[in-house]
């Protein structure tokens, strides 16, 4: 809103009349003069373009949370329905509701390619190549789009579910909506509930021990996927990160895997890093002791180099060629001091996320 007002002048004329749209405009512009009334300063923001921006996004963003059946555009309802997923779970100390799964039939699909999901953490699409960066920044990635771009797509303007893993996570493998029920997240099956039912091998790989926000008996507890690999099974290796092994040992663990295959059955393969969660690690980030935002972007680009090495594995085992890949992250990242740290953020730094997917030919 504040940095392109053009899209704030075509959120408002969006509205679905003109009393909404006078509804939507009045109420920041009374919290703005009250303000400034009430005030002996003025609100501390640097102009009066900025406060009037912010106040309207405000009020169009307040009326969106309040009333659900107000029509606003799809950016705007977006938004609200992130912030609502993200106050509903964060809020519930029990964290995830234990899972009641519904059961789903077995079928054969006409088509069955090969499925792997690279998920980061707090990678923000301002991290990586060509999102918001340059190629040094993340230049596997760059690599791959380069060398495979008749294969690969990326796409420039996606965001997350939510500013939490907690929310972000169980969105993205259910498939629900963030501000879900919590009943509707206890019954739907997990993206490798549906892979089974279609014949496919199941596997995930973690850096992190999922143990918080009740991650275990959500995701692990009720029919996991056929092979999981969590920090806890690695007790001889060191926890690095916010008690999270080094993605080099997952990503390890999901080649092995990949190599290992027999090719008589599809794959369904989640690889979940964690080194680019905070405090962020890249192999000597101890010793080094970097402020938060050089620290963060190292630790991205070492993410990058270790997470591609998942993709160049099935390059080359062949399984490139029938296998969809989809990268991306469960939310991005601020490491400033002007704004808000991430959970209570909704800035672009921590809503947009770099995506990007691999399709083979035949699809």
């Amino acid at each position: 809103f504040i940095n392109h007002p053009i899209y704030l002048i075509a959120l408002t004329i969006e509205t679905a009349n003109w009393l909404q749209g006078s509804a939507l405009l009045g109420l920041p512009f009374i919290t703005m003069f009250s303000l400034d009334y009430l005030t002996v300063k003025p609100y501390p923001l640097p102009s009066r373009s900025r406060q009037l921006s912010e106040f309207v996004a405000l009020g169009m963003f307040i009326f969106a949370i309040v009333f659900p059946s107000l029509t606003v555009s799809a950016d705007l309802r977006a938004v609200a329905t992130s912030f609502r997923g993200t106050v509903q779970w964060v809020s519930t100390k029990t964290g995830l509701p234990s899972p009641s799964r519904l059961t789903l039939s077995r079928t054969r699909p006409h088509r069955t390619p090969d499925v792997l999901l690279l998920l980061h953490e707090s990678i923000s699409a301002y991290q990586w190549y060509p999102w918001g960066c340059e190629e040094e920044c993340s230049p596997s990635i760059a690599r791959v789009l380069r060398d495979h771009s008749e294969h690969n797509v990326w796409f420039q303007h996606a965001v997350s579910s939510s500013s939490a893993t907690d929310v972000s996570m169980p969105s993205f493998l259910t498939g629900l909506a963030p501000d879900a029920a919590r009943d509707s997240y206890a019954y739907a099956p997990l993206i490798w509930h549906y892979a089974r039912a279609l014949g496919y091998r199941t596997a995930l790989f973690t850096s992190q021990d999922w143990d918080f926000a009740n991650f275990k008996e959500f995701f692990l507890d009720h029919s996991p996927p056929d092979v999981v690999r969590t920090a806890d099974d690695y007790p001889e290796e060191s926890r690095v990160n916010d008690n999270s092994l080094s993605d080099a040992v997952i990503a390890r663990e999901a080649i092995q895997f990949i190599q290992e295959a027999n090719g008589k059955q599809p794959l369904l393969m989640i690889v979940q890093f964690a080194g680019s969660h905070g405090p962020w690690y890249y192999p000597g980030s101890k010793a080094e002791n970097l402020p938060g935002p050089r620290r963060y972007a190292k630790s991205a680009r070492w993410v990058d180099s270790v997470s591609v090495q998942v993709y160049d594995a099935l390059a080359n085992t062949g399984r490139l060629e029938n296998t969809v890949v989809i990268s991306t992250s469960d939310h991005g990242e601020n490491t400033g001091t002007s704004r808000p740290l991430r959970v209570e953020n909704l800035d672009e730094s921590v809503i947009r996320v770099p995506l990007w997917m691999h399709f083979p030919e035949q699809l």
